[in-house]
């Protein structure tokens, strides 16, 4: 049975001379869009795709290259770009493109295109993939305790390195949930459980602006540890294996990316309650002027009250005792706004050094 060819190009002459090229040797189907390429990945069972840089319909081909290699990443993937460079060929060689071929005006990449197709439909990289896969996932499901274990030390690290201490008041079964939802993750080629069980810590723990850098800090430091133990485990990973690193990479990625969505959301109150501690703190410069310019006046008005509330010939005294009840009462509001203003300022004041 002939090999199947998926090809990504919205040119329709550039489409054809490559479907003609290569329908000799394969079954090729062509499409001109991100979606049609993911609908038709997603349906149907391709050896390779030939991908078009420029995709001018809706994403580039950069776009469509970093989601294959996370869903597909044992298929071969031949980038094909008119205005290439030498780093923007490290960069998708990078992410998982097979080869990276410039198109030129003779048409000659053409030749390039055949030959590497069918020297890459030819490998039997799927099924080596999934073993490499399953030996890396086995290992980490047996070794759970000694991952956790690390989880914990390198976090420590983490906190006295910037210095944010609290990690630790997780509960101790939320590792071993999102450990499970690393592995399920990586095991079904998906990404939603770990970013679940990230959200899930966030909503029930009492939330606090450093409980999400905590959080953060369970996902980055996922990454590292498993990089570790996996190559010293797995000396000759080479290509397969920094496919399933990458893998995992796109997965703490995507959770960091959605997680910034809460981060904007800790920015967003840190702003208002800065307003907040300017307007208490206007307030309390403002009392503390107006309590400055009343004293001499109360003070006058008090010590005269009192001598004419001692003075035995003075008949009006209970109109100074009135006075006096007044004089109190705007003594116990001032100093209550004084002191509700200048509580709320350090309130405030607590708040935006926990930003910080």
């Amino acid at each position: 049975m002939k090999p199947k060819v998926l090809v990504a190009e919205d040119n329709v002459d550039h489409l054809e001379l490559l479907s003609d090229a290569l329908s000799d040797e394969n079954i090729v189907v062509g499409t001109d869009s991100k979606q049609g390429c993911m609908d038709y990945l997603e349906n149907d069972q391709f050896d390779l795709v030939v991908l078009d840089y420029n995709l001018k319909k809706d994403f580039s081909g950069f776009d469509i290259l970093r989601e294959i290699t996370l869903k597909y990443p044992y298929l071969p993937v031949i980038m094909v770009t008119a205005y290439g460079n030498e780093e923007l060929a490290v960069k998708v060689m990078k992410i998982g493109a097979k080869d990276y071929i410039r198109k030129t005006l003779d048409n000659n990449y053409i030749d390039r295109i055949v030959t590497n197709v069918r020297t890459l439909v030819t490998k039997k990289d799927k099924r080596e993939y999934i073993d490499v896969k399953s030996n890396a996932l086995s290992f980490l499901e047996k070794n759970k305790e000694v991952f956790i274990a690390k989880w914990k030390e390198k976090i420590h690290i983490y906190e006295e390195k910037f210095d944010i201490p609290g990690t630790m008041n997780i509960p101790e079964h939320y590792f071993y949930k999102l450990y499970g939802a690393f592995l399920d993750d990586l095991g079904g080629d998906k990404v939603s459980q770990t970013l679940d069980i990230l959200m899930e810590i966030f909503n029930d723990l009492e939330k606090d602006e450093r409980l999400l850098i905590n959080i953060e800090l369970l996902n980055v430091s996922f990454r590292e540890i498993t990089h570790n133990l996996l190559l010293k485990e797995f000396p000759d990973f080479f290509d397969y294996g920094s496919t399933i690193m990458d893998q995992i990479s796109w997965i703490v990625d995507a959770n960091d990316l959605l997680l910034s969505k809460e981060y904007e959301k800790v920015i967003d109150r840190s702003v208002e309650d800065v307003r907040k501690m300017e307007h208490f703190k206007a307030n309390e410069t403002l009392i503390i002027q107006l309590r400055h310019k009343l004293d001499e006046s109360l003070k006058h008005i008090g010590d005269n009250t009192k001598k004419m509330m001692n003075d035995p010939s003075y008949t009006k005294k209970d109109e100074l005792k009135t006075i006096t009840n007044h004089l109190q009462q705007i003594e116990s509001v001032l100093y209550n706004y004084e002191k509700e203003s200048r509580d709320n300022l350090e309130t405030y004041r607590k708040k935006i050094k926990k930003y910080r």
